[in-house]
């Protein structure tokens, strides 16, 4: 019964490589695509337009006030 089974594997060998190759290179494609998408992600997020950082010049403050362009630069804080 034993050395049936070691025979089938034997027999399956080739066929049981292809298809971990085929399993490896699909994981490594889709790790790819979602690595890229991620990637497109992150630089739409840093084209979009937004409050920004930039230091406030209050009275010798140097902290950094967040501005939004709906009104007036936020005081020192």
């Amino acid at each position: 019964m034993l050395e049936s089974a070691y025979q089938k594997g034997q027999e399956n060998k080739e066929q049981i490589k292809q298809d971990f190759e085929t399993g490896v290179s699909r994981a490594k494609d889709e790790a790819k695509a979602k690595k890229e998408e991620l990637e497109q992600d992150t630089v739409a997020q840093n084209v979009t337009p937004g409050p920004q950082a930039r230091p406030a010049r209050r009275r010798g403050c140097t902290r950094l006030a967040l501005s939004d362009s709906s009104g007036p630069p936020s005081r020192c804080v």
